[in-house]
């Protein structure tokens, strides 16, 4: 295991509060000291955990305030648990539940941040991957174009490649973006990509030209959608 000295830093807090603590105040020590002294030790923890959290998952957008919500539990937890061990010393059950619900208030709020967190970056990803849909059946389609020329004694006429660059055409002025509302006809696009391809390999013109206006119908069909959704 690696000390760096970011790691040390993160030690003198835990060390010399509890040196403090133990040495004068555990001996007669009260439920209310003793449990303050727990709940400070485990809002430290939970602010390393998420300062590491933090560091880890740097790119996702809601990474700062994961770690300022364990940054405030820390301050907070640590004052209250302060004046329960000076002043409220004999409020033993009082400190329990104070805490208690200072620590479950920390743990919905910052399980709510990272589910956001999370959630965020699927749909960032989402996006992404759906942008490359498009970009994936244009790449596919100009492929079957290049090896038309190398498909002409095989039947493959000027009216194929007409075919294709409508399909290209159709492509090109789709919406990147995608919607649940379009995922069935996304992958119907997706299979019929590949008969496509597999037609002009085998040279079979006629179905070249009856998949390229099949999902010519079915890129208008899903742009349609989308624009009633507004993507």
């Amino acid at each position: 295991m690696r000390f760096s000295i970011a790691n040390i830093i993160k030690l003198v807090f835990p060390v010399i509060f509890n040196l403090i603590f133990f040495l004068f105040v555990a001996i007669e020590g009260t439920l209310a000291q003793w449990s303050s002294w727990l709940f400070i030790n485990v809002a430290y923890a939970a602010f390393i955990y998420t300062l590491k959290d933090q560091v880890k998952e740097r790119l996702s957008v809601l990474n700062f305030t994961i770690y300022a919500i364990g940054l405030g539990y820390f301050f907070i937890a640590l004052i209250v648990g302060v004046l329960f061990m000076a002043v409220f010393k004999t409020a033993g059950v009082v400190s329990c539940i104070v805490q208690l619900i200072l620590l479950g208030v920390f743990v919905v709020v910052a399980l709510g941040s990272k589910l956001a967190n999370i959630s965020t970056e699927h749909s960032i990803e989402q996006q992404r991957k759906q942008g490359l849909f498009i970009q994936s059946l244009l790449q596919g389609v100009n492929g079957c174009i290049a090896i038309l020329p190398s498909k002409v004694t095989s039947g493959m006429d000027s009216s194929c490649e007409s075919a294709l660059q409508q399909l290209v055409q159709a492509l090109e002025i789709s919406p990147l973006q995608s919607s649940i509302a379009v995922v069935q006809i996304e992958q119907e696009l997706q299979a019929n990509l590949l008969k496509l391809q597999q037609a002009v390999a085998a040279g079979k013109a006629e179905q070249v030209r009856s998949l390229a206006q099949q999902m010519i119908l079915q890129i208008n069909q899903r742009n349609s959608l989308l624009e009633g959704t507004g993507v």
